[in-house]
C-alpha cells in the first residue's frame, strides 16, 4: 500500500515539476522548452503507449482466433464422427487419399430446371473442378466452376449430373441421373439383375469423381425396358436439396488425377 502511495505522489510531483519548468522564463524560452519536452518526452511516450495498445489488441485478437480455431477443430471432430457413423462404407482415410472442407451455401443460381449452388470455398482453399460435394446423409453434386473464394456446385437434380452407382446389397451397377429435376433414377440396370424396393443405392467403384460408398437414395419404384434389355429404379434421395446450409467438399485427388 505504501509503495502504491509513493508512486502516486511521485507521478504528481513529476507533473508539477514539468509544469513549473514550462512556466519559468521568457516566452521564447518557454516555447523552446515545450518543443524539447514534446520531442524527447511526449512523442516517445506516445509511441510507447501506442505500441503497447497495439500489442494488447493483437493479444486479444490472437485469443479470439485461438478460440475460433478450437471451435472449428471440435466441429471437424464432430463431423468426422458423424460421417463415420452415418457413412460406414465410406472412410475419410489417407489410404483413399481424401480430405474434406466444410462450406456454407451462400447463394442459388438459375431456375428450378437449371439450379446451381454457390459455396464460400474456392481456389484459396485448394478447391478444384469435379471435386465431389456431399452431406452427412448423402451426395449433393460436384464442383463445376471455381473462383478465388467461391465455387459453383452442380446438384444431383441437374440434368447434366450423372454418376456411377451400385446396389449396396448385391453390387448391381447402374448410372444415376435425374429427369425433369423431379425423378431421380438409377438407370442402365441389366434386365436380369436383382433389385428390390427399399434397397440402398451408393456410389460405385466405377465412378470417376466420387469415392465408393457414399449413400445416394433408396429404391421406391422399379421399371423395366425390355426393348433395351435394361431397367431403372426410381429413388428417394437421402439428401434434401431444399435444406441446404452447409455441405462437405471432398478433396478427392483420385478424381482429379483422372482428368
Amino acid at each position: 500500500m505504501k509503495v502504491y502511495v509513493l508512486k502516486k505522489y511521485n507521478s504528481i510531483l513529476i507533473c508539477l515539476l514539468i509544469s513549473f519548468i514550462l512556466l519559468v522564463g521568457t516566452e521564447n524560452h518557454r516555447k523552446r522548452k515545450a518543443n524539447f519536452l514534446s520531442k524527447f518526452l511526449y512523442w516517445p511516450w506516445l509511441s510507447i503507449k501506442t505500441k503497447y495498445e497495439n500489442l494488447i489488441d493483437a493479444e486479444k485478437e490472437n485469443d479470439i482466433l485461438k478460440a475460433r480455431n478450437a471451435r472449428l477443430q471440435l466441429q471437424n471432430i464432430k463431423l468426422i464422427n458423424e460421417l463415420r457413423f452415418k457413412l460406414p462404407d465410406f472412410e475419410l482415410s489417407t489410404k483413399e487419399n481424401i480430405d474434406f472442407l466444410v462450406a456454407d451455401v451462400i447463394a442459388v443460381k438459375g431456375n428450378s430446371f437449371d439450379k446451381n449452388f454457390i459455396v464460400n470455398k474456392g481456389k484459396e482453399d485448394s478447391v478444384k473442378v469435379d471435386f465431389p460435394v456431399i452431406r452427412h446423409d448423402g451426395i449433393i453434386g460436384k464442383i463445376t466452376s471455381v473462383g478465388l473464394n467461391y465455387s459453383v456446385v452442380l446438384p444431383y437434380s441437374h440434368p447434366d449430373f450423372k454418376v456411377a452407382v451400385m446396389n449396396k446389397r448385391n453390387g448391381v451397377q447402374g448410372i444415376f441421373k435425374t429427369v425433369h429435376t423431379t425423378e431421380s433414377l438409377m438407370s442402365m440396370i441389366p434386365i436380369e439383375s436383382e433389385i428390390n424396393i427399399g434397397d440402398t443405392i451408393i456410389t460405385s467403384n466405377l465412378s470417376f469423381y466420387f469415392p465408393k460408398g457414399i449413400p445416394v437414395g433408396s429404391v421406391k419404384k422399379i421399371k423395366s425396358d425390355k426393348i433395351n434389355f435394361s431397367g431403372s429404379a426410381e429413388l428417394d434421395m437421402f439428401a434434401d436439396l431444399n435444406k441446404m446450409e452447409e455441405v462437405i467438399i471432398l478433396q478427392y485427388n483420385g478424381a482429379y488425377d483422372e482428368k
